[in-house]
Protein backbone atom coordinates (compact mmCIF):
# COMPACT_ATOMS: atom_id res chain seq x y z
CA UNK A 1 0.00 0.00 0.00
CA UNK A 2 1.01 3.64 -0.36
CA UNK A 3 1.92 5.18 2.97
CA UNK A 4 0.89 8.76 2.26
CA UNK A 5 2.75 11.90 3.25
CA UNK A 6 1.52 12.23 6.81
CA UNK A 7 3.48 14.09 9.48
CA UNK A 8 5.15 10.89 10.65
CA UNK A 9 5.50 8.53 7.66
CA UNK A 10 6.60 5.70 9.95
CA UNK A 11 3.15 5.45 11.53
CA UNK A 12 0.11 3.70 10.16
CA UNK A 13 -3.17 5.11 11.42
CA UNK A 14 -5.98 3.50 13.41
CA UNK A 15 -9.05 5.75 13.51
CA UNK A 16 -12.06 4.89 15.70
CA UNK A 17 -15.36 6.77 15.61
CA UNK A 18 -17.09 6.47 18.97
CA UNK A 19 -20.36 7.94 20.27
CA UNK A 20 -22.69 7.65 23.23
CA UNK A 21 -25.85 7.95 21.13
CA UNK A 22 -27.15 7.71 17.58
CA UNK A 23 -27.66 10.63 15.23
CA UNK A 24 -24.39 12.43 15.98
CA UNK A 25 -22.90 12.03 12.50
CA UNK A 26 -20.76 8.99 13.22
CA UNK A 27 -21.11 7.55 9.72
CA UNK A 28 -20.51 10.97 8.13
CA UNK A 29 -17.26 11.35 10.06
CA UNK A 30 -16.26 7.83 9.02
CA UNK A 31 -16.91 8.69 5.36
CA UNK A 32 -14.85 11.87 5.64
CA UNK A 33 -11.87 10.12 7.23
CA UNK A 34 -12.09 7.32 4.68
CA UNK A 35 -12.13 9.87 1.84
CA UNK A 36 -9.08 11.67 3.23
CA UNK A 37 -7.20 8.38 3.58
CA UNK A 38 -8.00 7.47 -0.03
CA UNK A 39 -7.04 10.94 -1.27
CA UNK A 40 -3.72 10.46 0.47
CA UNK A 41 -3.10 7.22 -1.42
CA UNK A 42 -4.00 4.84 1.40
CA UNK A 43 -6.09 1.70 0.99
CA UNK A 44 -7.61 1.53 4.47
CA UNK A 45 -8.95 -1.52 6.25
CA UNK A 46 -12.52 -0.55 7.23
CA UNK A 47 -14.64 -2.22 9.91
CA UNK A 48 -18.30 -1.40 10.51
CA UNK A 49 -19.28 -2.67 13.93
CA UNK A 50 -22.63 -0.95 14.45
CA UNK A 51 -24.90 -3.99 14.79
CA UNK A 52 -28.13 -2.02 14.43
CA UNK A 53 -27.13 0.20 11.51
CA UNK A 54 -24.46 -0.93 9.08
CA UNK A 55 -24.57 2.43 7.27
CA UNK A 56 -20.85 2.55 6.54
CA UNK A 57 -20.98 -0.93 5.02
CA UNK A 58 -23.88 0.22 2.81
CA UNK A 59 -21.90 3.26 1.59
CA UNK A 60 -18.54 1.54 1.23
CA UNK A 61 -18.96 -2.02 0.09
CA UNK A 62 -15.36 -2.95 0.87
CA UNK A 63 -16.01 -2.41 4.58
CA UNK A 64 -16.10 -5.57 6.66
CA UNK A 65 -18.69 -6.21 9.33
CA UNK A 66 -17.24 -6.66 12.79
CA UNK A 67 -19.25 -8.71 15.26
CA UNK A 68 -18.28 -8.56 18.89
CA UNK A 69 -18.82 -12.16 19.88
CA UNK A 70 -15.99 -14.61 20.64
CA UNK A 71 -13.68 -11.77 21.55
CA UNK A 72 -10.75 -14.08 22.29
CA UNK A 73 -10.55 -14.95 18.59
CA UNK A 74 -11.42 -11.52 17.27
CA UNK A 75 -8.34 -9.46 18.03
CA UNK A 76 -5.81 -11.84 16.44
CA UNK A 77 -8.10 -12.20 13.42
CA UNK A 78 -8.45 -8.44 13.07
CA UNK A 79 -4.72 -7.90 13.36
CA UNK A 80 -4.03 -10.57 10.76
CA UNK A 81 -6.30 -8.78 8.28
CA UNK A 82 -4.96 -5.34 9.18
CA UNK A 83 -1.46 -6.22 7.95
CA UNK A 84 0.20 -2.83 7.41
CA UNK A 85 -2.89 -0.92 6.37
CA UNK A 86 -4.34 2.22 7.82
CA UNK A 87 -7.56 1.25 9.59
CA UNK A 88 -10.93 2.82 10.29
CA UNK A 89 -13.42 1.38 12.80
CA UNK A 90 -17.01 2.61 13.12
CA UNK A 91 -17.88 1.28 16.56
CA UNK A 92 -21.57 2.08 16.73
CA UNK A 93 -23.50 4.11 19.28
CA UNK A 94 -23.25 3.51 23.03
CA UNK A 95 -19.86 1.88 22.57
CA UNK A 96 -18.97 1.78 26.24
CA UNK A 97 -22.47 1.33 27.60
CA UNK A 98 -24.11 -1.39 25.52
CA UNK A 99 -21.74 -4.23 26.26
CA UNK A 100 -18.44 -4.99 27.91
CA UNK A 101 -17.06 -6.80 24.86
CA UNK A 102 -16.66 -3.61 22.83
CA UNK A 103 -15.13 -1.77 25.74
CA UNK A 104 -12.61 -4.59 26.18
CA UNK A 105 -11.84 -5.31 22.53
CA UNK A 106 -11.10 -1.73 21.47
CA UNK A 107 -8.22 -1.26 23.96
CA UNK A 108 -6.91 -4.68 22.96
CA UNK A 109 -6.92 -3.69 19.28
CA UNK A 110 -5.22 -0.40 20.12
CA UNK A 111 -2.54 -2.15 22.19
CA UNK A 112 -1.84 -4.62 19.40
CA UNK A 113 -1.69 -1.80 16.86
CA UNK A 114 0.63 0.24 19.07
CA UNK A 115 3.05 -2.69 19.12
CA UNK A 116 3.10 -2.41 15.30
CA UNK A 117 3.81 1.35 15.48
CA UNK A 118 0.27 2.48 14.68
CA UNK A 119 -0.97 5.88 15.80
CA UNK A 120 -4.45 5.38 17.31
CA UNK A 121 -6.97 8.20 17.39
CA UNK A 122 -10.59 8.34 18.59
CA UNK A 123 -13.06 10.78 17.06
CA UNK A 124 -16.15 11.59 19.14
CA UNK A 125 -18.80 13.39 17.06
CA UNK A 126 -21.36 15.63 18.75
CA UNK A 127 -24.15 17.76 17.25
CA UNK A 128 -25.75 20.96 18.55
CA UNK A 129 -29.25 19.53 18.51
CA UNK A 130 -29.42 17.41 21.67
CA UNK A 131 -29.62 18.61 25.25
CA UNK A 132 -27.19 16.98 27.65
CA UNK A 133 -24.65 16.24 24.94
CA UNK A 134 -21.82 18.05 26.69
CA UNK A 135 -21.97 16.00 29.89
CA UNK A 136 -22.40 12.75 27.98
CA UNK A 137 -19.51 13.37 25.61
CA UNK A 138 -17.26 14.61 28.42
CA UNK A 139 -17.95 11.38 30.32
CA UNK A 140 -17.13 9.29 27.25
CA UNK A 141 -14.01 11.39 26.61
CA UNK A 142 -12.77 10.52 30.07
CA UNK A 143 -13.28 6.78 29.54
CA UNK A 144 -11.11 6.65 26.44
CA UNK A 145 -7.70 6.83 28.04
CA UNK A 146 -5.92 4.42 25.73
CA UNK A 147 -5.64 6.57 22.57
CA UNK A 148 -5.43 10.14 21.35
CA UNK A 149 -8.90 11.69 21.01
CA UNK A 150 -10.77 14.63 19.49
CA UNK A 151 -14.31 15.90 19.82
CA UNK A 152 -15.80 16.53 16.36
CA UNK A 153 -18.20 19.49 16.53
CA UNK A 154 -20.59 18.43 13.77
CA UNK A 155 -22.68 21.48 12.83
CA UNK A 156 -25.36 19.31 11.29
CA UNK A 157 -28.21 21.83 11.60
CA UNK A 158 -26.23 24.96 10.69
CA UNK A 159 -26.71 26.61 14.07
CA UNK A 160 -23.09 26.19 15.21
CA UNK A 161 -24.28 26.31 18.83
CA UNK A 162 -22.22 24.01 21.05
CA UNK A 163 -21.80 23.87 24.79
CA UNK A 164 -18.77 26.05 25.70
CA UNK A 165 -17.48 23.19 27.86
CA UNK A 166 -16.81 21.16 24.71
CA UNK A 167 -14.58 23.92 23.35
CA UNK A 168 -12.22 23.32 26.26
CA UNK A 169 -11.48 19.80 24.99
CA UNK A 170 -9.34 18.99 21.94
CA UNK A 171 -11.78 19.43 19.07
CA UNK A 172 -12.23 19.62 15.30
CA UNK A 173 -15.02 21.50 13.53
CA UNK A 174 -17.17 20.06 10.75
CA UNK A 175 -19.14 22.74 8.94
CA UNK A 176 -22.78 22.52 7.86
CA UNK A 177 -23.38 20.87 4.49
CA UNK A 178 -26.66 21.91 2.89
CA UNK A 179 -29.31 19.21 2.28
CA UNK A 180 -29.05 19.37 -1.52
CA UNK A 181 -25.39 18.34 -1.41
CA UNK A 182 -26.17 15.63 1.13
CA UNK A 183 -28.84 14.23 -1.19
CA UNK A 184 -26.37 14.13 -4.06
CA UNK A 185 -23.95 12.13 -1.90
CA UNK A 186 -26.70 9.73 -0.81
CA UNK A 187 -27.72 8.92 -4.38
CA UNK A 188 -24.15 8.56 -5.65
CA UNK A 189 -23.17 4.94 -6.26
CA UNK A 190 -19.86 5.08 -4.45
CA UNK A 191 -18.10 6.61 -1.49
CA UNK A 192 -17.42 10.28 -0.68
CA UNK A 193 -14.02 10.33 -2.36
CA UNK A 194 -15.45 9.02 -5.63
CA UNK A 195 -18.46 11.38 -5.47
CA UNK A 196 -16.04 14.31 -5.38
CA UNK A 197 -13.31 13.15 -7.75
CA UNK A 198 -15.55 11.45 -10.36
CA UNK A 199 -18.89 13.27 -9.96
CA UNK A 200 -22.13 12.40 -11.69
CA UNK A 201 -22.54 14.41 -14.93
CA UNK A 202 -24.24 17.78 -14.29
CA UNK A 203 -23.05 17.78 -10.67
CA UNK A 204 -19.45 18.90 -11.20
CA UNK A 205 -20.02 22.25 -9.46
CA UNK A 206 -21.71 20.48 -6.55
CA UNK A 207 -18.63 18.25 -6.28
CA UNK A 208 -16.46 21.39 -6.10
CA UNK A 209 -18.57 22.80 -3.25
CA UNK A 210 -18.30 19.49 -1.35
CA UNK A 211 -14.55 19.38 -2.06
CA UNK A 212 -14.04 22.76 -0.38
CA UNK A 213 -16.21 21.68 2.55
CA UNK A 214 -13.80 18.75 2.91
CA UNK A 215 -10.73 20.98 2.37
CA UNK A 216 -11.85 23.26 5.20
CA UNK A 217 -12.16 20.24 7.49
CA UNK A 218 -8.84 18.69 6.45
CA UNK A 219 -6.94 21.99 6.73
CA UNK A 220 -7.42 22.18 10.49
CA UNK A 221 -4.20 21.68 12.47
CA UNK A 222 -5.44 18.51 14.21
CA UNK A 223 -6.15 16.75 10.90
CA UNK A 224 -2.97 18.09 9.33
CA UNK A 225 -0.98 16.71 12.27
CA UNK A 226 -2.36 13.23 11.57
CA UNK A 227 -2.62 13.07 7.79
CA UNK A 228 -0.32 15.76 6.46
CA UNK A 229 -1.13 17.93 3.45
CA UNK A 230 -1.49 15.28 0.74
CA UNK A 231 -5.31 14.92 0.85
CA UNK A 232 -5.80 18.70 0.59
CA UNK A 233 -3.23 18.91 -2.20
CA UNK A 234 -5.09 16.22 -4.14
CA UNK A 235 -8.38 18.09 -3.81
CA UNK A 236 -6.82 21.41 -4.85
CA UNK A 237 -5.28 19.77 -7.90
CA UNK A 238 -8.76 18.70 -8.99
CA UNK A 239 -10.50 21.93 -7.89
CA UNK A 240 -7.95 24.79 -7.92
CA UNK A 241 -10.61 27.49 -7.55
CA UNK A 242 -13.24 27.72 -4.83
CA UNK A 243 -16.68 27.82 -6.50
CA UNK A 244 -18.61 31.07 -6.65
CA UNK A 245 -20.30 32.17 -3.45
CA UNK A 246 -23.94 31.18 -3.17
CA UNK A 247 -26.28 32.60 -0.54
CA UNK A 248 -29.31 30.59 -1.68
CA UNK A 249 -29.76 27.49 0.50
CA UNK A 250 -29.76 24.27 -1.55
CA UNK A 251 -32.53 22.23 0.05
CA UNK A 252 -33.03 19.63 -2.67
CA UNK A 253 -30.81 17.78 -5.10
CA UNK A 254 -32.23 19.61 -8.12
CA UNK A 255 -30.87 22.83 -6.60
CA UNK A 256 -27.27 21.59 -6.87
CA UNK A 257 -27.14 20.78 -10.58
CA UNK A 258 -24.65 22.81 -12.60
CA UNK A 259 -27.35 25.05 -14.09
CA UNK A 260 -29.06 25.61 -10.73
CA UNK A 261 -25.81 26.51 -8.95
CA UNK A 262 -24.70 28.84 -11.75
CA UNK A 263 -28.06 30.60 -11.55
CA UNK A 264 -27.88 30.82 -7.76
CA UNK A 265 -24.36 32.26 -7.91
CA UNK A 266 -25.53 34.90 -10.41
CA UNK A 267 -28.48 35.86 -8.20
CA UNK A 268 -26.18 36.02 -5.17
CA UNK A 269 -23.87 38.39 -7.03
CA UNK A 270 -26.80 40.67 -7.88
CA UNK A 271 -28.09 40.72 -4.30
CA UNK A 272 -24.62 41.44 -2.91
CA UNK A 273 -24.18 44.20 -5.50
CA UNK A 274 -27.43 45.85 -4.44
CA UNK A 275 -26.35 45.69 -0.82
CA UNK A 276 -23.21 47.54 -1.86
CA UNK A 277 -24.70 50.25 -4.11
CA UNK A 278 -28.07 50.55 -2.36
CA UNK A 279 -31.57 49.21 -2.92
CA UNK A 280 -32.72 52.23 -4.87
CA UNK A 281 -33.44 52.99 -8.50
CA UNK A 282 -30.09 54.76 -8.77
CA UNK A 283 -28.39 51.79 -7.16
CA UNK A 284 -30.08 49.41 -9.58
CA UNK A 285 -28.98 51.51 -12.55
CA UNK A 286 -25.41 51.67 -11.20
CA UNK A 287 -25.27 47.91 -10.75
CA UNK A 288 -26.73 47.31 -14.21
CA UNK A 289 -24.07 49.55 -15.74
CA UNK A 290 -21.33 47.68 -13.83
CA UNK A 291 -22.65 44.33 -15.01
CA UNK A 292 -22.88 45.50 -18.64
CA UNK A 293 -19.29 46.76 -18.47
CA UNK A 294 -18.11 43.47 -16.93
CA UNK A 295 -19.90 41.50 -19.65
CA UNK A 296 -18.17 43.56 -22.36
CA UNK A 297 -14.77 42.99 -20.76
CA UNK A 298 -15.31 39.24 -20.53
CA UNK A 299 -16.57 38.93 -24.12
CA UNK A 300 -13.77 37.85 -26.53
Amino acid sequence: MTNFNRINPLHFLLFCIITNSGGEGKTAIAQILLALMKLGGSIPFVLDSDPGNLALKELYNKARVLGWGAKVLQVPDIMAQLSNHDALIDTGANTFASGTEIAEVLPAIEQACRALNYLSVAFLPVTPSKSGNAGSIQGLFGKINFMQKFIVLNDRDGSNVFDPALLQLPHIKLAYLEPGYQQYLLQYKGDLCDAIMTPTPDFEIAAAHIAYWLIDFASQPAIQSLMGSTPVTALLAKFPNRPAKNSIVARTMDQVTNVALQSAAHKTKIVEGLHRVGWTLDGLETLAAEMRAAALVSTP
